[in-house]
């Protein structure tokens, strides 16, 4: 019976210490964590920063190559005087050439 007890209170014992040393592993961890935190919130408003003006760069230039310098007013003009209600389409040939020049329009 003294056999038995003994060994019960030595795995106790080892338990007991283990024990101890994962709670301080814990804490340690914790506290580790802890200090890195304001690191990680400093990282995240940096990155949040970068991209919305990386996003407002992207969009000037989208908006600078999507959209026309000049406005194609004068020139539609004398597209309908020279062809009319004819689509360019509609010409008798494969290929076309139309060269248009539209100053200060």
């Amino acid at each position: 019976m003294q056999l038995k007890e003994r060994l019960v209170s030595q795995v106790e014992k080892k338990l007991n210490e283990e024990n101890d040393y994962i709670g301080a592993e814990i804490k340690l961890r914790q506290q580790k964590l802890d200090a890195e935190k304001y690191y990680k919130y400093i990282a995240l408003a940096f990155y949040i920063v970068v991209g919305m003006i990386l996003a407002s760069i992207t969009i000037s230039l989208k908006n600078k190559l999507g959209s026309a310098k000049y406005t194609r007013s004068s020139l539609e003009e004398v597209m309908k005087e020279k062809l009319g209600a004819y689509k360019i389409s509609e010409a008798f040939t494969d290929e076309l050439l139309i060269t248009a020049y539209d100053y200060n329009s």
